[in-house]
C-alpha cells in the first residue's frame, strides 16, 4: 500500500475515532444533565455487570419487581434489602453469591420500584405475609435468607415463622432487638423521630455519613435526583415507619428461639445505626449462631468491608451449595 493511501486510511480512522468519542461525550453529557435517565441507565448497567436480570412477577394483582441472578437449579438465596433502599442496593452481595447460587432480590413494598399498597397496614406481620406469598409465586420450596438492617429483622422473623422453608440465615447488621448500648440513633427512634428521613441534600449527606464508615462519593445531579425521589415517597415512608417501629425496636427478640436454621450474624464495629452491642442479644438467644464483629465497618457492613464479608458469607452458605449438588 502506498504512503498516500495509508495516510488517507489513517485520516478516516482518526476522524471516525474522534466522531465516536464525541458521540460518547454527548451521551454522557445528556445523561449527566438528566439525572433520572442517568439513574435508570446506571442501575441497569449495575445489574447487568452483576449478572442479574430485572424481572417482575404478579402476585395477587400486585407487580413485584425483583433481580434474578445465578444459575437455575442451584440452591436459592432470597435477599431482603434495608429501610430506604431497594434491590439495587444489594448488587454487591448478589454478585458474590450468584457464582454458586440462584439469587433473588425483590423490592419490598414501599421501596424501589414497588409502590406501597394504598390499603396496606405495613407492620411486620403484613411484610412477612407478603414475603411468603412471593416465595409461593416463585415456587421456592426452600431457600437461604440474607437480610440487612430492616431486611435482616424481617428475614429472622420469617425464619422463625417458617423453619421448614429456610435452609440457612445470614443477618447483616439486623435491627429488631434492644441494644445493650443505646446509641444516639436508637434514642432518636425511640423518641418518635426517623433519623433516616431525607427531604434535602444536607439530610442526604448526613444519612450517607451515618450509615457508611467510608462514605462513597455521590455525584451532585444523582444526589439531587435521589433526594427528589425520597421526597415523593415521604407519605409512604411515614406509614412504613409507624407500622414497623415497634418490631424494629425490639419485636424480634421473642421470636428468636423459633429459628432453627443455621445462622450467621454480622455487625460492623463502627455501626452507628444498629449498635454492634446488639450482637450479644443474638449470642444469648441463638447460642449456635456464628456471630462476627467486623472491624472498621459501619452499618452497610458488606460495602465497608467487602473482602471480609464476602469470605464470611460465601463460606457459610457454601455447604448448602455442596449438599444441593
Amino acid at each position: 500500500m502506498s504512503a498516500p493511501a495509508r495516510r488517507r486510511i489513517n485520516g478516516v480512522l482518526l476522524r471516525g475515532t474522534a466522531a465516536f468519542s464525541g458521540l460518547l461525550l454527548l451521551v454522557a453529557g445528556g445523561l449527566w444533565s438528566t439525572p433520572a435517565l442517568f439513574h435508570a441507565v446506571a442501575i441497569r448497567m449495575g445489574a447487568a455487570a452483576a449478572g442479574a436480570s430485572r424481572q417482575t412477577i404478579t402476585v395477587g394483582g400486585d407487580g413485584w419487581p425483583y433481580l434474578d441472578a445465578g444459575r437455575r437449579g442451584a440452591p436459592v438465596v432470597l435477599m431482603l434489602h434495608g429501610f430506604g433502599t431497594s434491590k439495587d442496593a444489594m448488587l454487591l452481595p448478589l454478585s458474590w453469591l450468584g457464582e454458586t447460587h440462584r439469587v433473588i432480590v425483590p423490592d419490598l413494598p414501599g421501596f424501589g420500584e414497588h409502590p406501597l399498597h394504598s390499603d396496606a397496614v405495613p407492620d411486620a406481620d403484613w411484610y412477612l405475609e407478603r414475603i411468603d406469598t412471593l416465595a409461593d409465586a416463585l415456587d421456592l420450596k426452600h431457600f437461604s435468607l440474607v437480610g440487612t438492617s430492616m431486611g435482616g429483622a424481617l428475614a429472622a422473623a420469617y425464619a422463625a415463622a417458617h423453619p421448614e422453608r429456610v435452609d440457612r440465615l445470614v443477618l447483616l447488621a439486623p435491627a429488631g432487638v434492644q441494644a445493650p448500648v443505646k446509641n444516639s440513633f436508637m434514642a432518636a427512634v425511640e423518641s418518635g423521630r426517623n433519623p433516616l428521613e431525607i427531604s434535602s441534600e444536607s439530610e442526604f449527606n448526613e444519612v450517607v455519613e451515618l450509615v457508611f464508615a467510608r462514605p462513597p462519593a455521590v455525584p451532585g445531579p444523582f444526589r439531587r435526583h435521589l433526594v427528589e425521589l425520597m421526597i415523593e415517597r415521604l407519605e409512604a415512608t411515614d406509614r412504613i415507619v409507624a407500622g414497623l417501629r415497634p418490631f424494629l425496636l425490639d419485636g424480634l427478640t421473642p421470636l428468636l428461639p423459633g429459628i432453627q436454621a443455621p445462622t450467621m450474624v454480622i455487625y460492623g464495629e463502627e455501626d452507628r445505626v444498629t449498635d454492634p452491642s446488639m450482637a450479644e442479644r443474638f449470642r444469648a438467644e441463638l447460642p449456635g449462631a456464628q456471630v462476627e464483629i467486623v472491624p472498621d465497618a459501619g452499618h452497610v457492613v458488606f460495602a465497608d468491608s467487602q473482602r471480609r464479608v464476602r469470605e464470611l458469607m460465601t463460606e457459610f452458605l457454601a455447604p448448602v451449595a455442596t449438599l444441593a449438588d
